[in-house]
Parts: C-alpha cells; sequence; structure tokens
C-alpha cells in the first residue's frame, strides 16, 4: 500500500507534509466504492493550494453525485510511479462455488475492457501466471514496446498467498477487491483495498 493516512480535511496539508509531494487524495465513506464516477479522488497534487483546492472540488462533487455519501475523512497518499499494469484481484466466497479469485484488467479497464478470468480455490502458482498470461493485458506484463516485464512467477505467488490468507480469514472477511494493483517488474502495490465483512448473525 502507498504510505498516507486518514484525516479531516484541517488535517490534509500536515499530512501530504509529512510524506512528501505529489499526493493523491481520496474521500472516504460509504457509497464510494467507485471513487472516480463521484469524482472522489485526485491525483498528482504538487502543492497545499493543489491539495485544498482538490478537497473543496471533491466536496462539491460528491454532493452533486449523492449527498448520502458525502463525509469528512480524507485519505492522503503518496502518489505511486506509473505502473506496467494495473490489475483487479478479487476474492469472494460463492455459495454454489465456494471460495473464488478474479483476476482481469483493473482500474479504468475494468469497464473498458471487461475481461475477467475467474479460477476455483484452492489453486496453485501456475494456474494463476497461466490466467495472467491469457488476459489480454498480458501483453502491458510481457514488456510492450521495450517496457521492463513483470516477473509473473512472483507475482502469481503473491496473489497466491492473498489467496491463502483470506481463506483463513474465513471467518471474519467474505470477500475482498483490490483495484487497482499496481504491478511494477519486481513487485506490486494494492492502490485500493475494499473488504467485506461476514454479517452477524
Amino acid at each position: 500500500m502507498p504510505k498516507g493516512a486518514v484525516t479531516h480535511i484541517d488535517g490534509l496539508t500536515s499530512v501530504a507534509e509529512d510524506i512528501g509531494y505529489p499526493v493523491v487524495l481520496k474521500m472516504i465513506g460509504a457509497g464510494l466504492e467507485h471513487k472516480t464516477e463521484a469524482g472522489a479522488v485526485a491525483v498528482s497534487l504538487k502543492s497545499a493550494a493543489e491539495l485544498k483546492d482538490a478537497a473543496k472540488t471533491m466536496i462539491r462533487s460528491v454532493q452533486q453525485f449523492d449527498p448520502d455519501c458525502l463525509s469528512d475523512q480524507f485519505l492522503v497518499e503518496t502518489m505511486a510511479t506509473p505502473p506496467l499494469a494495473e490489475l483487479v484481484v478479487a476474492i469472494r466466497q460463492d455459495q454454489q462455488f465456494g471460495w473464488v479469485l478474479a483476476i482481469g484488467s483493473g482500474g479504468v479497464f475494468v469497464e473498458l475492457i471487461g475481461e475477467v478470468k475467474h479460477l476455483l480455490l484452492p489453486t496453485n502458482a501456475e494456474s494463476i501466471e497461466a490466467a495472467l498470461r491469457t488476459l489480454k493485458i498480458g501483453k502491458l506484463l510481457n514488456g510492450f514496446r521495450g517496457a521492463e516485464p513483470a516477473n509473473f512467477k512472483s507475482l502469481s505467488n503473491q496473489i497466491l498467498t492473498l489467496c491463502q490468507q483470506m481463506q483463513k480469514s474465513a471467518p471474519h472477511i467474505t470477500e475482498i477487491e483490490i483495484n487497482p494493483l499496481f504491478v511494477y517488474s519486481e513487485n506490486i502495490m494494492a492502490v485500493d483495498v475494499l473488504g467485506q465483512k461476514r454479517k452477524l448473525p
């Protein structure tokens, strides 16, 4: 995860100065799962003035999107280096099939490409790697136009570890979605994570 902290609007600049500019600003609240559509995210903010202006614009945008989504909680994070590719990785417990892993093109490409591969759990790193290589975004992972390729084995093993951890958390968590998951040549970064707790009877 990028370095950052959750704060109220009065603490935005303090957090940004602590972690260093440029930063990303996100409003945190119920109903803001898709922050881009609500105008609840701003990137590449390089100064306190830009950060304050972005917060004001964000409040107006979310108010217009849905007043019930408006929140006084903001997340300020370091601006991540552009990745080789963005993935969506989701793990959920299906009533019919049990635990299922979904892997696809992440970020804005989720709806644009709409390509997702599903694997029943438990699985293995080899099956995850095979699924990744069949994705259209796999061309970017392979090193598109001279870019350094991703380490498929490392990426697959890290996704497998996440699957195993989720299954161990079964009594408490029923679903997790990372979107986007930034993929670099030798590491990954979960930029946005959503989780679903198991409802108590």
